[in-house]
Protein backbone atom coordinates (compact mmCIF):
# COMPACT_ATOMS: atom_id res chain seq x y z
CA UNK A 1 0.00 0.00 0.00
CA UNK A 2 1.44 3.33 -0.99
CA UNK A 3 1.33 6.44 1.16
CA UNK A 4 1.52 10.00 0.11
CA UNK A 5 3.13 13.06 1.67
CA UNK A 6 0.12 15.01 2.79
CA UNK A 7 2.21 18.01 3.76
CA UNK A 8 2.86 18.46 0.06
CA UNK A 9 -0.63 17.48 -1.12
CA UNK A 10 -2.57 19.73 1.21
CA UNK A 11 -2.11 22.97 3.10
CA UNK A 12 -4.16 21.73 6.01
CA UNK A 13 -2.91 18.66 7.92
CA UNK A 14 -5.44 19.13 10.76
CA UNK A 15 -8.37 18.93 8.37
CA UNK A 16 -6.90 15.88 6.65
CA UNK A 17 -6.42 14.14 10.00
CA UNK A 18 -9.98 14.90 11.11
CA UNK A 19 -11.36 13.73 7.78
CA UNK A 20 -9.40 10.49 8.19
CA UNK A 21 -10.91 9.85 11.64
CA UNK A 22 -14.42 11.14 10.96
CA UNK A 23 -17.22 12.59 13.07
CA UNK A 24 -18.44 10.91 16.30
CA UNK A 25 -22.05 9.91 16.90
CA UNK A 26 -23.88 9.53 20.22
CA UNK A 27 -22.42 6.05 20.77
CA UNK A 28 -18.84 7.16 20.22
CA UNK A 29 -18.62 5.54 16.78
CA UNK A 30 -17.13 7.52 13.89
CA UNK A 31 -18.63 7.95 10.44
CA UNK A 32 -18.03 9.93 7.22
CA UNK A 33 -14.32 9.17 7.44
CA UNK A 34 -11.86 9.01 4.57
CA UNK A 35 -8.81 7.37 6.20
CA UNK A 36 -5.35 8.00 4.75
CA UNK A 37 -2.24 6.44 6.26
CA UNK A 38 0.62 8.89 6.65
CA UNK A 39 3.44 9.05 9.19
CA UNK A 40 3.28 12.84 9.40
CA UNK A 41 -0.43 12.58 10.18
CA UNK A 42 0.38 10.05 12.90
CA UNK A 43 2.83 12.52 14.43
CA UNK A 44 0.16 15.22 14.34
CA UNK A 45 -2.38 12.82 15.87
CA UNK A 46 0.00 11.94 18.71
CA UNK A 47 0.61 15.62 19.46
CA UNK A 48 -3.17 15.97 19.76
CA UNK A 49 -3.50 12.77 21.86
CA UNK A 50 -5.61 11.00 19.24
CA UNK A 51 -2.83 8.78 17.86
CA UNK A 52 -4.55 5.60 19.03
CA UNK A 53 -7.87 6.74 17.54
CA UNK A 54 -6.17 7.45 14.20
CA UNK A 55 -4.48 4.03 14.16
CA UNK A 56 -7.70 2.23 15.11
CA UNK A 57 -9.53 3.98 12.28
CA UNK A 58 -6.86 2.90 9.81
CA UNK A 59 -7.01 -0.67 11.13
CA UNK A 60 -10.79 -0.92 11.11
CA UNK A 61 -10.95 0.46 7.55
CA UNK A 62 -8.22 -1.83 6.23
CA UNK A 63 -5.83 1.05 5.55
CA UNK A 64 -3.07 0.09 8.01
CA UNK A 65 0.33 -0.78 6.52
CA UNK A 66 3.32 1.47 7.21
CA UNK A 67 2.20 2.12 10.82
CA UNK A 68 1.70 -1.54 11.77
CA UNK A 69 4.44 -1.49 14.45
CA UNK A 70 2.93 1.61 16.03
CA UNK A 71 -0.42 -0.18 16.05
CA UNK A 72 1.06 -3.17 17.90
CA UNK A 73 2.60 -0.89 20.52
CA UNK A 74 -0.68 0.95 20.91
CA UNK A 75 -2.53 -2.34 21.49
CA UNK A 76 -0.14 -3.11 24.34
CA UNK A 77 -0.77 0.32 25.86
CA UNK A 78 -4.52 -0.17 25.67
CA UNK A 79 -4.18 -3.50 27.47
CA UNK A 80 -2.15 -1.73 30.17
CA UNK A 81 -4.87 0.88 30.52
CA UNK A 82 -7.56 -1.79 30.77
CA UNK A 83 -5.65 -3.62 33.53
CA UNK A 84 -5.04 -0.34 35.37
CA UNK A 85 -8.77 0.40 35.38
CA UNK A 86 -9.53 -3.15 36.53
CA UNK A 87 -7.04 -2.77 39.37
CA UNK A 88 -8.54 0.60 40.28
CA UNK A 89 -11.98 -0.97 40.47
CA UNK A 90 -10.67 -3.74 42.73
CA UNK A 91 -8.33 -1.72 44.95
CA UNK A 92 -10.58 1.25 45.74
CA UNK A 93 -13.82 -0.56 46.53
CA UNK A 94 -14.18 1.24 49.87
CA UNK A 95 -13.47 4.71 48.47
CA UNK A 96 -16.04 7.07 46.97
CA UNK A 97 -14.12 7.94 43.83
CA UNK A 98 -14.54 8.46 40.09
CA UNK A 99 -12.31 8.81 37.07
CA UNK A 100 -12.23 12.15 35.27
CA UNK A 101 -10.96 13.15 31.82
CA UNK A 102 -10.65 9.43 31.10
CA UNK A 103 -14.17 8.07 30.52
CA UNK A 104 -14.18 8.14 26.72
CA UNK A 105 -16.24 5.63 24.69
CA UNK A 106 -13.58 5.78 21.97
CA UNK A 107 -9.82 5.30 21.95
CA UNK A 108 -7.57 8.11 23.18
CA UNK A 109 -3.94 8.62 24.22
CA UNK A 110 -3.21 8.78 27.93
CA UNK A 111 -0.11 8.37 30.06
CA UNK A 112 -2.06 8.27 33.31
CA UNK A 113 -5.51 7.95 34.84
CA UNK A 114 -7.07 10.99 36.53
CA UNK A 115 -9.08 10.12 39.64
CA UNK A 116 -11.04 12.29 42.07
CA UNK A 117 -11.76 11.34 45.69
CA UNK A 118 -15.10 12.64 46.97
CA UNK A 119 -15.35 13.80 50.58
CA UNK A 120 -13.13 15.72 52.97
CA UNK A 121 -9.79 14.16 52.07
CA UNK A 122 -6.47 15.84 52.70
CA UNK A 123 -3.47 15.03 50.53
CA UNK A 124 -2.01 13.03 53.45
CA UNK A 125 -5.19 10.96 53.71
CA UNK A 126 -5.16 10.27 49.98
CA UNK A 127 -1.51 9.30 50.36
CA UNK A 128 -2.42 6.77 53.08
CA UNK A 129 -5.35 5.30 51.15
CA UNK A 130 -3.27 4.76 48.01
CA UNK A 131 -0.42 3.23 49.95
CA UNK A 132 -2.81 0.86 51.72
CA UNK A 133 -4.27 -0.12 48.34
CA UNK A 134 -0.82 -1.20 47.15
CA UNK A 135 0.09 1.71 44.87
CA UNK A 136 3.60 3.12 44.66
CA UNK A 137 3.68 6.78 45.63
CA UNK A 138 5.75 9.06 43.44
CA UNK A 139 7.85 11.93 44.78
CA UNK A 140 6.94 15.53 44.01
CA UNK A 141 10.50 16.72 43.48
CA UNK A 142 11.56 18.88 40.57
CA UNK A 143 15.20 18.95 39.43
CA UNK A 144 16.62 22.33 38.46
CA UNK A 145 19.81 22.70 36.49
CA UNK A 146 20.89 25.81 38.39
CA UNK A 147 19.81 24.82 41.89
CA UNK A 148 19.55 21.80 44.10
CA UNK A 149 16.38 19.72 44.05
CA UNK A 150 13.41 21.68 45.32
CA UNK A 151 10.40 19.88 46.74
CA UNK A 152 7.30 21.60 45.38
CA UNK A 153 4.24 19.61 46.32
CA UNK A 154 0.70 20.09 45.12
CA UNK A 155 -1.49 20.01 48.25
CA UNK A 156 -4.52 18.95 46.22
CA UNK A 157 -3.29 15.86 44.37
CA UNK A 158 -1.08 12.82 44.74
CA UNK A 159 0.86 11.03 42.01
CA UNK A 160 0.97 7.26 42.26
CA UNK A 161 1.94 4.29 40.09
CA UNK A 162 0.21 0.98 39.52
CA UNK A 163 3.04 -1.52 40.22
CA UNK A 164 1.42 -4.13 37.96
CA UNK A 165 1.10 -1.98 34.83
CA UNK A 166 3.53 0.89 35.51
CA UNK A 167 0.82 3.42 34.61
CA UNK A 168 0.42 6.54 36.73
CA UNK A 169 -2.57 7.67 38.72
CA UNK A 170 -3.15 11.39 39.27
CA UNK A 171 -5.48 11.50 42.28
CA UNK A 172 -7.23 14.78 43.09
CA UNK A 173 -9.29 16.20 45.91
CA UNK A 174 -9.67 19.36 43.85
CA UNK A 175 -8.06 20.64 40.66
CA UNK A 176 -5.18 23.07 40.71
CA UNK A 177 -1.88 24.21 39.26
CA UNK A 178 0.33 23.90 42.32
CA UNK A 179 -1.66 25.74 45.04
CA UNK A 180 -3.98 27.72 42.75
CA UNK A 181 -7.38 26.03 42.38
CA UNK A 182 -8.86 26.41 38.91
CA UNK A 183 -11.80 24.02 39.41
CA UNK A 184 -13.46 23.29 42.75
CA UNK A 185 -13.70 19.53 43.24
CA UNK A 186 -16.64 20.08 45.59
CA UNK A 187 -18.72 21.31 42.65
CA UNK A 188 -18.58 17.83 41.07
CA UNK A 189 -21.69 15.70 41.46
CA UNK A 190 -20.75 12.72 43.69
CA UNK A 191 -23.60 10.65 42.19
CA UNK A 192 -21.38 8.99 39.61
CA UNK A 193 -22.21 6.42 36.94
CA UNK A 194 -20.35 3.28 35.93
CA UNK A 195 -19.30 3.96 32.34
CA UNK A 196 -17.51 1.38 30.23
CA UNK A 197 -13.98 2.46 29.30
CA UNK A 198 -11.86 -0.05 27.41
CA UNK A 199 -14.36 -2.73 28.39
CA UNK A 200 -14.19 -1.94 32.13
CA UNK A 201 -17.15 -0.56 34.05
CA UNK A 202 -15.60 2.08 36.27
CA UNK A 203 -17.14 4.96 38.30
CA UNK A 204 -17.04 8.07 36.12
CA UNK A 205 -18.16 11.64 36.74
CA UNK A 206 -21.12 12.83 34.70
CA UNK A 207 -20.55 13.84 31.10
CA UNK A 208 -21.50 17.42 31.99
CA UNK A 209 -18.94 17.59 34.81
CA UNK A 210 -16.30 15.94 32.66
CA UNK A 211 -16.84 18.42 29.85
CA UNK A 212 -16.56 21.32 32.33
CA UNK A 213 -13.26 19.93 33.56
CA UNK A 214 -11.92 19.40 30.06
CA UNK A 215 -12.91 22.91 29.08
CA UNK A 216 -10.89 24.52 31.86
CA UNK A 217 -8.10 21.94 31.51
CA UNK A 218 -7.63 23.09 27.92
CA UNK A 219 -6.99 26.64 29.11
CA UNK A 220 -4.85 25.50 32.06
CA UNK A 221 -2.61 23.61 29.63
CA UNK A 222 -2.67 26.62 27.24
CA UNK A 223 -3.57 24.31 24.34
CA UNK A 224 -6.62 23.37 22.32
CA UNK A 225 -6.12 19.74 21.22
CA UNK A 226 -8.18 17.34 19.14
CA UNK A 227 -8.68 14.85 21.99
CA UNK A 228 -10.76 17.40 23.89
CA UNK A 229 -12.39 18.62 20.67
CA UNK A 230 -13.66 15.12 19.93
CA UNK A 231 -14.90 14.59 23.49
CA UNK A 232 -16.86 17.85 23.27
CA UNK A 233 -18.50 16.77 19.99
CA UNK A 234 -19.42 13.40 21.46
CA UNK A 235 -20.55 14.56 24.91
CA UNK A 236 -22.73 17.42 23.69
CA UNK A 237 -24.67 15.08 21.40
CA UNK A 238 -25.50 12.85 24.38
CA UNK A 239 -26.68 15.75 26.57
CA UNK A 240 -30.25 15.88 27.74
CA UNK A 241 -31.70 19.29 28.60
CA UNK A 242 -30.84 18.58 32.23
CA UNK A 243 -27.24 17.65 31.33
CA UNK A 244 -26.87 20.91 29.43
CA UNK A 245 -28.19 22.92 32.37
CA UNK A 246 -25.85 21.05 34.76
CA UNK A 247 -22.93 21.90 32.49
CA UNK A 248 -23.87 25.58 32.41
CA UNK A 249 -24.36 25.57 36.18
CA UNK A 250 -20.86 24.17 36.63
CA UNK A 251 -19.48 26.86 34.32
CA UNK A 252 -21.26 29.56 36.33
CA UNK A 253 -20.25 28.16 39.73
CA UNK A 254 -16.58 27.93 38.77
CA UNK A 255 -16.57 31.30 36.96
CA UNK A 256 -15.54 29.72 33.66
CA UNK A 257 -17.67 31.81 31.31
CA UNK A 258 -14.78 33.30 29.35
CA UNK A 259 -12.86 30.01 29.30
CA UNK A 260 -15.97 28.23 28.05
CA UNK A 261 -16.71 30.80 25.33
CA UNK A 262 -13.14 30.45 24.05
CA UNK A 263 -13.15 26.66 24.00
CA UNK A 264 -16.63 26.30 22.49
CA UNK A 265 -15.91 28.97 19.88
CA UNK A 266 -12.99 26.87 18.64
CA UNK A 267 -15.07 23.68 18.72
CA UNK A 268 -17.72 25.34 16.54
CA UNK A 269 -15.16 26.91 14.22
CA UNK A 270 -13.26 23.69 13.57
CA UNK A 271 -16.27 21.34 13.35
CA UNK A 272 -18.09 23.65 10.97
CA UNK A 273 -15.02 24.09 8.78
CA UNK A 274 -14.20 20.37 8.49
CA UNK A 275 -17.56 18.60 8.84
CA UNK A 276 -20.02 21.40 8.00
CA UNK A 277 -21.91 20.52 11.18
CA UNK A 278 -21.60 20.74 14.94
CA UNK A 279 -23.82 19.93 17.96
CA UNK A 280 -26.68 22.42 18.30
CA UNK A 281 -25.93 22.63 22.03
CA UNK A 282 -22.83 24.67 21.17
CA UNK A 283 -25.03 27.57 20.06
CA UNK A 284 -27.08 27.31 23.27
CA UNK A 285 -23.89 27.51 25.32
CA UNK A 286 -22.44 30.40 23.32
CA UNK A 287 -25.70 32.32 23.60
CA UNK A 288 -25.14 32.38 27.36
CA UNK A 289 -21.37 32.78 27.70
CA UNK A 290 -20.66 34.74 24.51
CA UNK A 291 -18.50 34.03 21.48
CA UNK A 292 -14.75 34.61 21.34
CA UNK A 293 -14.47 35.81 17.77
CA UNK A 294 -10.88 37.02 18.26
CA UNK A 295 -9.55 33.58 19.19
CA UNK A 296 -11.69 31.88 16.54
CA UNK A 297 -10.38 34.27 13.87
CA UNK A 298 -6.84 33.70 15.07
CA UNK A 299 -7.38 29.93 14.87
CA UNK A 300 -8.69 30.31 11.32
CA UNK A 301 -5.82 32.59 10.29
CA UNK A 302 -3.38 29.92 11.48
CA UNK A 303 -5.16 27.46 9.17
CA UNK A 304 -6.42 25.42 12.14
CA UNK A 305 -2.96 24.32 13.17
CA UNK A 306 -3.16 22.02 16.17
CA UNK A 307 -2.29 21.85 18.96
CA UNK A 308 -3.51 25.44 19.00
CA UNK A 309 -1.79 27.70 21.52
CA UNK A 310 -4.11 30.27 23.03
CA UNK A 311 -3.12 33.90 22.62
CA UNK A 312 -1.39 35.53 25.59
CA UNK A 313 -4.25 38.02 25.84
CA UNK A 314 -6.73 35.13 25.97
CA UNK A 315 -4.76 33.44 28.75
CA UNK A 316 -4.53 36.69 30.72
CA UNK A 317 -8.23 37.44 30.34
CA UNK A 318 -9.11 33.92 31.48
CA UNK A 319 -7.15 34.53 34.70
CA UNK A 320 -8.84 37.90 35.24
CA UNK A 321 -12.27 36.36 34.70
CA UNK A 322 -11.46 33.64 37.24
CA UNK A 323 -10.76 36.32 39.84
CA UNK A 324 -14.52 36.42 40.50
CA UNK A 325 -14.26 32.91 41.93
CA UNK A 326 -13.64 33.04 45.71
CA UNK A 327 -11.99 29.61 45.70
CA UNK A 328 -9.56 30.66 42.96
CA UNK A 329 -8.80 34.08 44.49
CA UNK A 330 -8.24 32.78 48.01
CA UNK A 331 -5.93 30.02 46.78
CA UNK A 332 -4.01 32.56 44.65
CA UNK A 333 -3.54 34.87 47.63
CA UNK A 334 -2.28 31.97 49.71
CA UNK A 335 0.29 31.35 46.99
CA UNK A 336 1.71 34.87 47.25
CA UNK A 337 4.12 34.22 50.19
CA UNK A 338 5.75 31.44 48.16
CA UNK A 339 7.03 34.08 45.73
CA UNK A 340 9.46 35.22 48.44
CA UNK A 341 11.42 32.01 47.97
CA UNK A 342 13.59 32.51 44.84
CA UNK A 343 13.63 28.77 44.15
CA UNK A 344 9.83 28.64 44.04
CA UNK A 345 9.69 31.79 41.94
CA UNK A 346 12.19 30.36 39.48
CA UNK A 347 10.22 27.13 39.17
CA UNK A 348 6.90 28.94 38.63
CA UNK A 349 8.28 31.22 35.92
CA UNK A 350 10.08 28.36 34.23
CA UNK A 351 6.86 26.32 34.25
CA UNK A 352 4.92 29.22 32.72
CA UNK A 353 7.58 29.68 30.05
CA UNK A 354 7.47 25.98 29.19
CA UNK A 355 3.68 26.07 28.89
CA UNK A 356 3.89 29.00 26.47
CA UNK A 357 6.69 27.63 24.29
CA UNK A 358 6.12 23.86 24.08
CA UNK A 359 4.91 22.25 20.89
CA UNK A 360 2.73 19.69 22.69
CA UNK A 361 2.26 18.20 26.16
CA UNK A 362 2.70 14.50 25.38
CA UNK A 363 4.75 13.05 28.30
CA UNK A 364 6.59 10.44 26.20
CA UNK A 365 6.99 11.52 22.55
CA UNK A 366 9.69 8.93 21.78
CA UNK A 367 7.52 7.14 19.20
CA UNK A 368 7.16 10.22 17.00
CA UNK A 369 10.00 12.60 17.90
CA UNK A 370 13.72 12.19 17.45
CA UNK A 371 15.92 13.26 20.41
CA UNK A 372 17.02 16.45 18.63
CA UNK A 373 13.37 17.51 18.32
CA UNK A 374 12.74 17.46 22.05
Amino acid sequence: MGTRNLYQDTMNPTKTLLSSIGYPDESGQFYDNDPVEDRDLYKLARKNKVGSLYLKTLHDCGELDELTEEWKIMLEKKEQMKKTLENLQKNLQNINYAIVKTGYPFWFDAADVDVVFFGEYSADQVHSELEAAGYDLLPSTHEFSLFDSVKLTNPHSIDARDPNTDLRLDVHVTFSLQHVIYFDGKSLNPDVTDWKTYGVNVPTVSRSDDLSLMTVHSMAEQMFILKEFYFALYALQTFSDRDLENFLSSIRENRLGYVCQTFMSLVKELANSVFSTYPTQVDTILSEVGHNSNEANRFRSHEYQTPHKYAKSTALRSIISKARSPVFTISLLKQTPRFINPFNLYYIFRMLHRYRTRDHDVPDPSDFESPQDT
